[in-house]
């Protein structure tokens, strides 16, 4: 039975990769929320809300002045660290047969990053995409953040199960 389960996140992420590079083949219109923030997001709110700073981003600028556009931009970017830092969750189930956590969690986030730049070079093959280096490091913080958590979850389980066996061979229990 433990056979099937191992199938299940393989499965899941090549899926994953599709919708991944699925969205990276869109055209920016396809993609714009800009005008749903617009409806959700009365004006004088979304001036409130957003910080009144700018900064360069590629070859832009990305500005408190146009809230809409500011809160998109940061929209997009975490919606682009949850796709890699699945991506990057999927990647390390799945690599099961490489020994030692700190190995798959290295594999995971190199393939992880061989996935990002593939998928910056297909949308620099689309119309109204802008392809960036930038963006790839973005994806990467993403799988960073999602392996690092998982990493963390196996100490503290580990952990705890040494605390259990521990109390056990003692003689003592433990609550």
């Amino acid at each position: 039975m433990r056979r099937y389960w191992r199938a299940i996140p393989p499965l899941v992420l090549a899926g994953w990769l599709f919708v991944i590079f699925g969205f990276s083949s869109q055209p920016y219109q396809k993609q714009d929320i800009k005008p749903q923030l617009q409806r959700w997001i009365p004006e004088e709110t979304a001036e409130r809300i957003v910080p009144n700073v700018s900064f360069r981003y590629h070859h832009g600028i990305v500005s408190g002045d146009a809230p809409y556009s500011f809160i998109e931009f940061f929209l997009r970017k975490g919606a682009h660290m949850f796709e890699y830092g699945l991506l990057a969750a999927l990647l390390f189930l799945s690599l099961f047969f490489i020994r030692g956590r700190g190995w798959r969690a290295l594999a995971a986030l190199t393939l992880t990053g061989a996935a990002a730049l593939t998928d910056e070079w297909n949308q620099s093959h689309v119309a109204n995409r802008t392809s960036t280096l930038l963006d790839v490091g973005v994806d990467l913080l993403g799988a960073i953040l999602a392996i690092g958590l998982i990493l963390l979850i196996c100490r503290v389980r580990l952990s705890r199960m040494d605390k259990k066996s521990n109390g056990r061979k003692e003689g003592t229990t433990t609550t």
